[in-house]
């Protein structure tokens, strides 16, 4: 269940971030869930609602903690995830994942009795009753609770430990619901950098998924389509469209876009644009032959023979 935040220093005080996401490891762990495939599943959903290459702009864990009810935003609307967790905090959180994981319930809850009850925030206070009644929370000494003091990674485990035996085994329904065609799709989408995305109704039932790998790296990014077929087995094929070369790092890919479907599932179309004319080089570093002149190439993947083929259409002069 642990998700060390900091390099596994415990003795930090921990954010609401790493919180919520040990939070909802704990809610998948009673549901029988793998985690990091619904996280996957979670990204591949946000970028498919928001728009392909946005996945840095988007934290699947924040969305499934929001998701679970186990974190909820600020006055402000935000999320605020990196804000350090203060202990009354951290008993709502606590409460609300026990809520999440439908625990049960007290007939009545006890009052307070640590000598400075009276600072714990109205909105915290039921909370701080049921999780201290439940004995998953503790005062820190003195008969006092301290509620606006420090909650560290630590502390978060054992208290999240505490609130799993008294949670386990669950028998009700799932909240992590998932298809299997987004178990299979969104769980291998989800995990890489999408550029491109094309499930259009087509016979076949065919969906293509193109993603770049090694983007931001000398070498150049690598791009790929990934094709499921109404089975869900996926078969890969490499871009063949180079945008770029030179004598030390050799050729590279070009951007790929406008990813799409033949109605009959029997193909894939994309696009790649050439800004400027691509060589070949040896190991040397020597230029050799001319590969791709500048210009639009318009690809056509036959999913028969996986071979494909291209025509070439000028570029605007700049």
């Amino acid at each position: 269940m642990a998700r060390a935040p900091y390099g596994g220093d415990y003795r930090q005080p921990i954010q609401r971030q790493a919180f919520g996401e040990n939070a909802a490891a704990l809610v998948a762990r009673t549901y029988g869930t793998d985690l990091d495939l619904y996280l996957n599943v979670t990204s591949f959903r946000l970028q498919k609602a928001s728009g392909w290459g946005t996945v840095g702009l988007y934290d699947p864990v924040l969305a499934v903690a929001k998701e679970l009810g186990i974190l909820q935003g600020r006055e402000d609307g935000s999320l605020d995830g990196a804000a350090l967790i203060t202990r009354q905090e951290a008993a709502v959180i606590l409460a609300r994942t026990y809520r999440a994981c439908m625990g049960k319930m007290p007939d009545a809850l006890s009052p307070l009795s640590y000598d400075d009850s009276a600072q714990i925030a109205s909105w915290a206070h039921e909370d701080v009753q049921l999780m201290t009644q439940l004995g998953i929370l503790q005062g820190v000494g003195d008969n006092r609770f301290h509620p606006q003091g420090s909650y560290t990674v630590e502390q978060c485990f054992s208290s999240l430990v505490r609130l799993l035996q008294k949670i386990t085994p669950y028998p009700g329904p799932s909240p992590f619901a998932m298809t299997q065609e987004e178990s299979v799709i969104g769980g291998f989408c989800g995990s890489r950098e999408m550029v491109a995305y094309a499930d259009t109704e087509n016979t076949a039932q065919v969906t293509a998924a193109a993603w770049a790998a090694g983007k931001g790296t000398l070498s150049g990014a690598k791009y790929y389509i990934s094709v499921f077929d109404q089975d869900l087995k996926r078969t890969d094929y490499r871009e063949v469209i180079k945008g770029s070369s030179d004598g030390r790092y050799g050729v590279q890919d070009a951007h790929l876009e406008n990813l799409s479907l033949s109605p009959d599932g029997s193909q894939v179309f994309y696009q790649a644009k050439v800004e400027q004319d691509v060589y070949d080089f040896d190991s040397n570093g020597n230029q050799g032959d001319l590969l791709f002149s500048r210009g639009l190439y318009s690809v056509t993947l036959d999913l028969a023979t996986g071979e494909q083929t291209y025509t070439r259409a000028e570029l605007p002069s700049v």
